[in-house]
């Protein structure tokens, strides 16, 4: 059976790193919503989601959400659950993920078409505030990595390269022409990034690096 141990260790030391950041950050965050004039039982109820679901500051979302990663790729590995399924599944998360933030532009129509979903939509979000988080994202590339662990590399260092400048010069363009046609809420999750991704870690997992005392 899968040993959880090591993904409890380090989901610990996540967190105990996220929540001290969390608290240093905090009355920047208190301030920010202070300055916003909501009552005081709207503050702490918006600050507890969002350290819960985004991040304690705007950039401590990467703790949160590769905890949330790490500790869902373990739960499906102890049940039993292929990693080309978890693959799969993950990717479909991000991939709906996609039209909170740089598809947003193909939700749009909902809005008259089907009111209904539209107004679904919205009120879920009100909850989780974005798909920048350890389901929609963490989740996917954490199990990049368990699928690196468990069958390696299997592309040179040279095509790995390639195909990660290659990509990245894809997801440039897309980049460009979401937000030449208005589609582009926030600028942080791309289709393309993900084999990107992919590629840039193949590639630096090949590096021998010398040994160096600098």
């Amino acid at each position: 059976a899968f040993d959880p141990a090591p993904t409890k260790k380090f989901a610990l030391r996540m967190l105990r790193l996220y929540l001290i950041w969390t608290v240093i950050y905090a009355p920047l965050m208190l301030g920010s919503y202070l300055r916003s004039g909501e009552r005081i039982v709207s503050i702490a109820a918006h600050y507890i989601r969002d350290v819960i679901f985004v991040g304690g500051y705007y950039h401590l979302w990467f703790l949160n959400a590769l905890i949330v990663g790490a500790v869902i790729v373990t739960i499906l590995l102890r049940r039993g659950v292929k990693p080309r399924t978890m693959l799969l599944v993950a990717f479909l998360l991000y991939f709906c993920g996609l039209f909170s933030k740089s598809w947003f532009g193909f939700l749009l129509p909902l809005k008259d078409r089907i009111p209904i979903l539209w107004t679904a939509l919205r009120q879920v979000k009100k909850v989780i505030v974005t798909t920048n988080n350890g389901l929609f994202e963490g989740f996917l590339f954490v199990a990049m990595g368990m699928w690196l662990a468990f069958y390696g590399v299997r592309v040179s260092k040279g095509r790995a390269f390639a195909a990660f400048v290659i990509f990245m010069a894809v997801m440039t363009a897309e980049q460009r022409i979401l937000n030449a046609l208005h589609f582009v809420r926030e600028d942080d999750m791309f289709l393309f990034l993900v084999p990107a991704s992919f590629f840039l870690c193949a590639f630096v997992l090949q590096l021998a690096l010398p040994d160096s005392p600098v």
